[in-house]
């Protein structure tokens, strides 16, 4: 049975336009690296190819990448729902959806959402953990933020924002 359950497909047109642009540009570039019109080709070629490559981060990093979260119920027969529930995330690259995150949310110590700014603030705090993002916009202004106690080590995890499982996480936490 499950509590949640929401796939977070990517609207990304800032990342779709970089991603044809800096192909388009880095196209451009090795041409005109191979056309032996300038003095020293091969910073063309170089710039051209490293745009390239950018291109294609951009694309499977942000763009072919699709998260899915679910809070199912796991084997437990008895207890609260802090007990009975784990928070999974799925990442969906093509037809494939692997299971990428899996934690009970008995261990989730605090859950809050975060900004860009303050996640600048608390960068110079370390850690003796794990940080992980299963968000896949480019450019974000917010995020989830689930601090989770995980045998010896402290995971943070970072989440797209949804008004539901921000209150249900909260709730049982």
């Amino acid at each position: 049975m499950r509590l949640y359950d929401k796939a977070f497909k990517h609207q990304n047109r800032e990342a779709k336009i970089i991603a044809l642009a800096s192909l388009l540009f880095g196209g451009l570039f090795y041409g005109f690296g191979n056309s032996r019109l300038f003095p020293m080709p091969v910073l063309f070629q170089a710039a051209g190819l490293s745009l390239i490559i950018y291109s294609v981060f951009v694309a499977t990093a942000y763009l072919l990448k699709e998260y899915r979260v679910s809070v199912e119920k796991n084997d437990k027969k008895e207890g609260e729902i802090r007990e009975l529930y784990d928070l999974i995330v799925y990442e969906r690259k093509g037809k494939r959806e692997p299971k990428v995150c899996h934690i009970g949310l008995n261990t989730i110590k605090s859950v809050k959402i975060v900004t860009k700014e303050s996640l600048k603030a608390s960068k110079k705090e370390k850690l003796d953990g794990f940080r992980y993002i299963y968000d896949n916009r480019f450019l974000w202004k917010e995020r989830i933020e689930i601090v989770a106690k995980t045998g010896d080590y402290t995971s943070v995890i970072y989440l797209s924002v949804d008004p539901s499982l921000l209150q249900l996480l909260i709730e049982n936490t």
